[in-house]
């Protein structure tokens, strides 16, 4: 799940650091970036992703 979301990101020019520690480390500050390309609809997508793998 981690690949297709950091794949998922990358899509829109938002690289993530490699390895499960350090990819949920980046991700909230991802979503949080108004200023990178993430797109409105992508973010609570990939939130939803996220609260799916840390349960």
């Amino acid at each position: 799940m981690i690949n297709q979301m950091r794949v998922f990101c990358l899509d829109y020019g938002v690289p993530l650091r490699l390895g499960a520690g350090l990819f949920k480390l980046d991700l909230p500050h991802a979503l949080n970036d108004e200023e990178n390309d993430l797109p409105p609809t992508m973010r609570p997508l990939l939130s939803d992703l996220n609260t799916d793998l840390s349960s």
